[in-house]
């Protein structure tokens, strides 16, 4: 028998070692946090004991809540959780989720104070989320509003309340967060707010807010409970603070926008998504060859909010979204974002002149398409003509004497993360252009209809991070 090689001896020498020992732990560690599908992470934690130890962070860093669902409680979690070692460390999420598969049970009933017990016992959770839930909050005596808790340090990344019903109006709201000493990002989506008589007063709730969004945000009665929201909040001079913005087509939803604002005063950057408000979302994400081609008349002249940008005269950042999908063309597809074009010219022509940044996302659903940039130019051969990019390229420049710059960010697919969940839609369908040429066929048109920012040096492009 001819005895193996030097080759062939080094390979069967490496055969026989186990990866794990001849691949150092951090790459694998790197390739693991990468995962996100819950299966996978599973697979990984049962391949050996170095790969266990490597996947527990990630497989328990966030879980679901349904306090509908019997087995699926509070209770139920923090019983699991007490079985494995140092998981409640390892927690980064928890959404809390009044859904079930049953959609004849009413949403549950579900107290801010039990919440704040909760997450009392999981300190390391950095995302909270709630949703489908009637949020309440058990008030001693009737007329008597409860003073917030004593201010608190811990933070948190983001808090989302979306599809939810708060009850007894402000109250659970302002109660909730006054738990928190400071929310990086809070989400309101989606949420009515149940009609209460406040008293004059309220008490003031001191919680560090970075950045806000808002979207569909209602009252089941009179829309001024809407200003308990955030009244009296001791928002902090020191940190710039951000409001995002994605109105929609109700008159009622644009009153109760105007009311929730009002507290906010020293706002530096505004961000509004004028999607809803120019088309209906169903333009967007559903197929249109069942339906009839756009006309003028399907989409709005003008937004009676459009002046929303004035009410912060302090703002020196205004951030807009242009939105693109591939479930329209042609002529309907050109009608569609010429009238996204004009809402956004509104918006500008109301901004405080002393802005110094604007940023212009485009943001798709649906995989990027040449055929897209063209329908985008045909926005100035549209008769009658809405608003032409030659008009936002002379009068941007006309309006902002102290403007440093006009950002187009790119490739953006956030879409989901905006407008979602939408039923049936679990993400932005992948596109078969690489993101580097999708950000090269931005770039070329922008600069061939925005020519005037582009001499003046103030036109900039960057790719989303989303």
């Amino acid at each position: 028998m001819t005895p193996p090689s030097f080759y062939q001896a080094l390979v069967l020498m490496n055969t026989a070692v186990p990866i794990n020992e001849r691949v150092p732990l951090d790459v694998f560690d790197v390739v693991i946090s990468h995962l996100q599908d819950v299966d996978a992470l599973r697979s990984c934690a049962l391949v050996c004991g170095s790969w266990n130890s490597l996947t527990r962070p990630y497989l328990f860093r966030g879980v679901v809540c349904r306090p509908a669902v019997p087995s699926r409680t509070f209770k139920n979690l923090l019983a699991f959780l007490s079985t494995l070692p140092h998981s409640g460390s390892l927690l980064r999420s928890v959404t809390i989720d009044g859904r079930t598969r049953n959609r004849a049970i009413p949403r549950p009933e579900l107290s801010v104070e039990v919440i704040a017990q909760v997450l009392a016992q999981l300190p390391k959770i950095a995302r909270i989320t709630v949703r489908a839930m009637r949020l309440t909050f058990p008030v001693p005596e009737v007329g008597l509003i409860p003073c917030p808790s004593p201010h608190t340090s811990r933070s948190v990344e983001m808090l989302t309340i979306q599809d939810c019903t708060i009850l007894q109006g402000a109250i659970p709201l302002r109660r909730f967060l006054s738990y928190l000493g400071r929310i990086d990002t809070l989400v309101i989506k989606a949420v009515l707010v149940e009609s209460m008589e406040h008293p004059a007063e309220l008490p003031s709730v001191e919680v560090q807010i970075r950045s806000v969004f808002v979207s569909a945000v209602t009252a089941s009665g009179d829309v001024r409970v809407l200003r308990n929201l955030f009244h009296g909040f001791s928002f902090s001079s020191s940190s710039p603070l951000t409001v995002s913005l994605a109105p929609r087509t109700g008159l009622l939803e644009r009153i109760a926008l105007n009311d929730i604002l009002s507290p906010f005063k020293l706002v530096q950057t505004l961000s509004v998504n004028v999607l809803s408000l120019s088309g209906s979302l169903n333009w967007i994400i559903e197929d249109q060859r069942r339906y009839p081609p756009l006309r003028h008349t399907d989409v709005p002249k003008e937004w009676a909010s459009a002046d929303l940008s004035s009410k912060f005269p302090s703002i020196h950042t205004l951030v807009l979204y242009s939105t693109t999908t591939s479930s329209i063309h042609r002529e309907s597809a050109t009608l569609l974002y010429a009238a996204i074009l004009a809402n956004n010219w509104r918006l500008l022509s109301n901004a405080p002149t002393s802005l110094r940044h604007i940023e212009l996302r485009f943001q798709r659903y649906g995989p990027h398409s040449r055929a897209t940039i063209e329908e985008l130019r045909a926005i100035k051969e549209l008769q009658p003509s809405l608003v032409r990019w030659e008009a936002v390229d002379a009068g941007t420049l006309a309006r902002f004497p102290e403007l440093d710059s006009f950002s187009c960010v790119l490739c953006d697919g956030g879409f989901m993360e905006q407008w979602g969940p939408i039923e049936g839609l679990s993400a932005t369908p992948p596109s078969v252009f690489s993101r580097q040429t999708e950000f090269d066929d931005y770039v070329v048109f922008l600069k061939d209809v925005l020519p005037r920012l582009q001499d003046e040096g103030r036109l900039h492009f960057r790719m989303s991070d989303v």
